[in-house]
């Protein structure tokens, strides 16, 4: 029996609004596994430096700029807006195993980096398996 995906989406309107943040949090007793996460952006971010996302692996109360990346390849937040990018097992995500799967406690947080000026409309929507299934009390 194929188990059916958890699927999270975390969305910021203006500028302003966009900041780092734990998307995912994975519950006592299971294990999740990142299969998929996609971005999207309705405006791009213009700013002559960096503008881009990572998805990194934190364990409990450990801060983002400490945890492992999730991709292979961070999300450039420069790119064409209204175009979907897409990292997956086959493709763009992390090789490191240890990096997509979360055990009780552990979160993914998303990691905006550089300066995100006129960035807006992010979207990311992260796909998740269920590795093992504990029992709530």
């Amino acid at each position: 029996m194929t188990k059916s995906p958890t699927i999270v989406t975390v969305s910021f309107g203006a500028n302003g609004a966009i900041a780092d943040c734990p998307a995912f949090i994975c519950p006592e007793g299971a294990e999740y596994e990142l299969v998929e996460a996609i971005e999207n952006h309705r405006v791009a971010g213009s700013n002559s430096g960096t503008v881009s996302l990572d998805i990194v692996h934190c364990d409990s109360g450990e801060a983002i700029a400490a945890g492992v990346t999730a991709l292979a390849t961070v999300f450039n937040l420069k790119a064409t807006a209204d175009t979907p990018l897409t990292r997956s097992t086959a493709s763009g995500l992390s090789t490191t195993r240890s990096a997509r799967v979360l055990q009780p406690g552990d979160r993914h947080d998303l990691d905006f980096q550089g300066t995100l000026t006129d960035l807006a409309g992010v979207c990311v929507t992260l796909v998740y398996v269920l590795r093992r299934q504990g029992v709530r009390r």
